[in-house]
C-alpha cells in the first residue's frame, strides 16, 4: 500500500499549479471523487518558509525549472526495448 502522501503528489495537476508573489498555488485533483459528475478540485496555497530548509516554495520552483520539463528517456530495466522517462 502506497503512503497516502505519494498519493496526494501523484493527483497535483502540474499544468494549473504556479508560483505567484512567493505563494505556491496548487490545484489538487482527486479523479476519483465527483461532485455532479465532475471531478473535484482542491485549491491549495502554501506560503514561503524563512527557513530556507523548509521552503517548499523555492524546492518546487527547482523541480519546476530543472525536473518538470525535461524528458530523460531511459531504457527500462526488465526490458530494454521499452523506454521510460
Amino acid at each position: 500500500m502506497m503512503p497516502q502522501s505519494y498519493l496526494l503528489l501523484d493527483q497535483i495537476d502540474d499544468e494549473r499549479s504556479h508560483v505567484t508573489q512567493g505563494v505556491l498555488n496548487l490545484v489538487i485533483v482527486s479523479p476519483k471523487e465527483k461532485s455532479a459528475g465532475r471531478t473535484i478540485e482542491k485549491p491549495c496555497q502554501i506560503a514561503p518558509h524563512t527557513n530556507p530548509t523548509l521552503f517548499p516554495v523555492l524546492a518546487y520552483s527547482v523541480y519546476k525549472e530543472n525536473v518538470a520539463n525535461k524528458l530523460c528517456p531511459t531504457p527500462h530495466t526488465h526490458n530494454s526495448k521499452w523506454v521510460v522517462n
